[in-house]
């Protein structure tokens, strides 16, 4: 039987992959992901008709302390709700969770 985990991270840099790479390099590939999958997490997708990753930036924040360019003025934060399909993907997995 398939574990599927919410996680939340924290990253300091924006690597291209970097979430991506990890996380199936440690076992625990983002559902839907077509480059950096497992077998197991590849079904499973494709079980639960998710057409994209499962993977979502919340939360952006942008220093100018932390940047020699003067790109910004001020510090940034950009806040993003979840999707709603990956909103309705959690409910139907907390619903299935329960029984």
């Amino acid at each position: 039987m398939a574990i599927i985990k919410f996680s939340q991270i924290e990253i300091e840099t924006g690597f291209l992959h970097q979430i991506r790479v990890v996380f199936s390099k440690i076992g625990h590939p983002v559902l839907g992901d077509k480059k950096y999958f497992s077998e197991e997490s590849d079904v499973l997708s494709n079980t639960l008709k998710i057409s994209r990753n499962m993977l979502h930036a919340n939360a952006l924040y942008y220093n100018k302390n932390n940047h020699s360019d003067d790109v910004f003025s001020s510090n940034i934060e950009a806040v993003c709700p979840l999707p709603d399909d990956f909103s309705a993907l959690l409910a139907r997995l907390r619903k299935n969770k329960k029984k």
